[in-house]
C-alpha cells in the first residue's frame, strides 16, 4: 500500500500530456466517487460541443476512464480508498492547487453520480446560457426538476447519525437516479422515464 508521500510525489512528477485528466480522475477517487467527471471548458472551445461530448459518456465509461487514468501513474484505486480522511484532505488540496494552475474552468458533475450532491453543472449552464443550446438547457432543467422531485419524494431528513434504514433508502434513491441520469441515452431522449417507481 502506498502512503501519502508516494502518491503526492507521483502526482507532482507526472509529466503525461493528459496530466489534467489524471488529476481530475485522482480527485474523483479522493471523493470516494470514481463516477464523477470533470467537464473542462476553456476560452477556445465551444461550450455546447464540450457538453455534447460529455453527455455521450455513461457513468460506467467515466469510471473506466478514471481507473485507466490513475493507472498511468501507477496508483491503485484501493490505495486512495484506504487513505485516512486527513490524508485524503491533504491530497485534495494538492490536486486542487495543481488543477488551478490550468487556465480552464472545470466543473465536476457530482450530481450525475449522486443525487444528494450539489448540481454544479446545471448552475454553470444557467450562468452561461448564451454558450449553450436551448436543447441542452432544457435537458439539464429537466434533470434538475427530476432531482428536486426525487429528493422531495424520498423525504430523507438530514441527521447527525444515520440509521440503517436511512442509509438503505439513500442507496436505493442513488441507484434509481444513476440508472436513469447515469446513462448517456437519457440525455438524448429525456422522455425515456416519465414515472417514478421506488
Amino acid at each position: 500500500m502506498e502512503n501519502l508521500k508516494e502518491i503526492s510525489d507521483k502526482l507532482i512528477k507526472c509529466s503525461h500530456n493528459d496530466k489534467l485528466e489524471i488529476l481530475i480522475s485522482v480527485r474523483a477517487f479522493l471523493f470516494d466517487n470514481p463516477e464523477i467527471c470533470g467537464v473542462v471548458f476553456n476560452d477556445y472551445s465551444d461550450y455546447n460541443e464540450v457538453l455534447e461530448n460529455f453527455k455521450q459518456k455513461s457513468n460506467k465509461t467515466i469510471k473506466f476512464q478514471n481507473e485507466k487514468n490513475i493507472k498511468k501513474i501507477q496508483i491503485k484505486s484501493q490505495d486512495i480508498f484506504l487513505l485516512p480522511r486527513n490524508k485524503k484532505n491533504s491530497l485534495i488540496e494538492l490536486v486542487d492547487s495543481m488543477i488551478s494552475e490550468y487556465q480552464f474552468t472545470i466543473i465536476f458533475d457530482k450530481c450525475r453520480a449522486d443525487p444528494f450532491l450539489y448540481d454544479d453543472l446545471f448552475e454553470f449552464i444557467l450562468a452561461n446560457e448564451e454558450h449553450f443550446s436551448i436543447e441542452n438547457i432544457n435537458t439539464f432543467k429537466k434533470r434538475s426538476k427530476e432531482l428536486d422531485s426525487l429528493k422531495k419524494y424520498a423525504d430523507i431528513e438530514k441527521q447527525i447519525y444515520e440509521t440503517c434504514f436511512t442509509i438503505s433508502r439513500k442507496n436505493k434513491v442513488k441507484n434509481y437516479w444513476i440508472n436513469i441520469w447515469g446513462l448517456s441515452e437519457t440525455y438524448f431522449n429525456t422522455g425515456i422515464v416519465e414515472n417514478l417507481i421506488i
